[in-house]
């Protein structure tokens, strides 16, 4: 008996792709409106450039897809307040989503996310982020079963410790030690703030006052 060997209906597919496209199209210009787009189950890679350029958008559920990655075009959404991201395969959360000022909701459920960057000290707003099922690094799941105040001290003490460095660096290297190689002062400076990893900002500050 001879059998046809079985060929994927690819017309089939191209056209769910299609409708796919043309909903996600659809809910864009529903969101217009509304402010609030969801794009939750729609099986997306990516996010459209188009929702990035939606200045008034204050609800964005982009849950239960498959981005791995966040363009840094979210900072764009300056009047952003709620974002989904939770259940995809995201790796990692863009700096740039610190531009989100308005942000007072982050859900980053069921993710791959081990971190997040420090610039999200600049979220004053933040009052609700989620990081359950994430596998977090241990001092950020230690900050996180502390709670919100916890969670925006360590931002804070973190964007700080850059802040600090940075000046301290730059003071070292000008006024203070501008014969020594910058690679030198710098290796120094690395060995200081290793040794001083658990030093709250107000000891920084002191440091890099006293230089």
């Amino acid at each position: 008996m001879i059998t046809a060997d079985f060929k994927p209906n690819k017309l089939l597919a191209t056209n769910k792709a299609n409708a796919a496209h043309n909903e996600v199209k659809s809910r864009i210009e529903l969101a217009k409106k509304s402010n609030s787009l969801h794009l939750s189950q729609m099986n997306l890679d990516v996010v459209l450039p188009h929702v990035f350029k939606m200045m008034n958008l204050v609800r964005l559920d982009l849950s239960f897809n498959n981005l791995v990655r966040l363009d840094v075009a979210i900072g764009e959404l300056g009047n952003l307040q709620i974002l989904w991201l939770n259940d995809n395969p995201l790796r990692e959360v863009p700096l740039e989503i610190s531009k989100c000022h308005k942000l007072k909701e982050l859900d980053l459920k069921n993710t791959y996310v081990i971190t997040l960057p420090r610039e999200m000290a600049n979220l004053t707003s933040l009052l609700l982020l989620t990081l359950d099922g994430c596998p977090l690094k241990e001092t950020l799941a230690n900050t996180y079963s502390e709670g919100m105040a916890s969670i925006h001290n360590d931002f804070r003490r973190k964007e700080d410790r850059k802040h600090y460095k940075e000046h301290l660096f730059d003071h070292l290297t000008e006024w203070v030690y501008p014969s020594i190689p910058k690679d030198k002062i710098f290796e120094v400076i690395e060995q200081i703030f290793g040794i001083l990893k658990d030093c709250n900002s107000d000891m920084l500050k002191r440091l890099q006052r006293n230089s």
